[in-house]
């Protein structure tokens, strides 16, 4: 087929598929947003798709070895064969004197419709451990502790609405000893879903 370019409209006809000479398209001469995920797929994994943040509403204190939700969530709708990272800041008080204490985290994944799945647990509820001494009276240590977590199979859809909760589990040496969280300061979880 002849190449054609008509002077009245300036559109040029009979090209075919692949007739262009490497590097004659350059970026400037591509549209914006031009370029569809479906047709990336040369240009390689890692982006950043989406970022999502939720925080903690209310204190919530503890003195058990169970897990139990720390009404700390964010939901995210990823797409197929994306991957999660979530990470977590858990700001937490501990009260007592004289006792050994620490607590665990747990991530626990649940899409709309579906059952729950742990991503990650602590290996125990002492993942994040300290130790308490005074000659009197009541200790309080306010500190934040980072997780950094990657789930590698959310597996999403693009449709469904997944839901990452967090789950904590303590312990303290003393009965009368509690680990309280939120309190002075707020825990946050931000997921954020990367291309595969």
């Amino acid at each position: 087929m002849p190449i054609v370019l008509n002077g009245s409209t300036g559109v040029i006809t009979g090209i075919p598929v692949g007739g262009l000479p490497d590097g004659i398209v350059d970026t400037d001469m591509l549209a914006n947003n031009a370029v569809t995920s479906a047709k990336a797929t040369g240009i390689g994994g890692g982006k950043i798709l989406q970022v999502v943040r939720g925080t903690q509403a209310t204190n919530y204190t503890q003195n058990s070895s169970t897990y139990a939700d720390l009404n700390l969530s964010a939901t995210i709708t990823p797409q197929t064969n994306s991957k999660v990272l979530a990470f977590l800041d858990i700001q937490v008080q501990k009260s007592g004197v004289n006792y050994h204490g620490g607590f665990g985290v747990k991530l626990v994944r649940t899409p709309s419709g579906g059952s729950a799945t742990a991503v990650y647990t602590s290996p125990t509820s002492t993942e994040i451990y300290d130790y308490h001494g005074s000659a009197g009276g009541e200790v309080f240590d306010r500190e934040k502790f980072p997780w950094n977590l990657y789930d590698s199979s959310p597996n999403g859809n693009g449709s469904t609405a997944i839901t990452y909760k967090v789950q904590v589990s303590t312990y303290t040496s003393s009965g009368g000893a509690t680990m309280s969280f939120h309190h002075s300061g707020t825990s946050s979880i931000t997921l954020i879903e990367v291309s595969a």
